[in-house]
């Protein structure tokens, strides 16, 4: 008698009461090996939407740090002032009236001209 192998299809019911005890070990097995590949996808696609999850929490972190960050840019005010016949701008925080930074009246006034220029550029006042 020729054996046949069996392949991972669904056999019916019926079908199965046919079948020797090999092959119904052999149909166990493979049903098995099928499970374990649908587990392991399944883990794999928990893991990839956990991350998915934690790079998300951290964009919308970013975006809220650089949304605060913006909100002191527009807490500003410039006061221009003349010291040893010399005109400056100073940038001062608005709510602490501390001055963040001095500018010479000429390097300000090429950075206004560029903030015109360039709509949404940063200024970096820390050096």
């Amino acid at each position: 008698m020729k054996t046949q192998k069996l392949s991972k299809q669904t056999i019916s019911p019926h079908a199965q009461r046919h079948l020797s005890p090999a092959q119904k070990k052999e149909l166990a097995d493979a049903a098995r090996k099928e499970q374990e590949h649908v587990n392991d996808i399944a883990g794999q696609f928990r893991q990839l939407k956990e991350l998915r999850t934690k790079e998300e929490m951290e964009a919308r972190r970013a975006l809220h740090d650089m949304l605060n960050q913006a909100i002191e840019w527009r807490e500003l005010r410039f006061y221009r002032h003349t010291k040893d016949g010399n005109d400056y701008v100073d940038i001062i925080d608005r709510v602490s009236g501390e001055v963040l930074k001095t500018i010479p009246e000429p390097d300000f006034a090429k950075l206004a001209n560029m903030f015109k220029q360039h709509p949404g550029i940063t200024l970096d006042i820390t050096s």
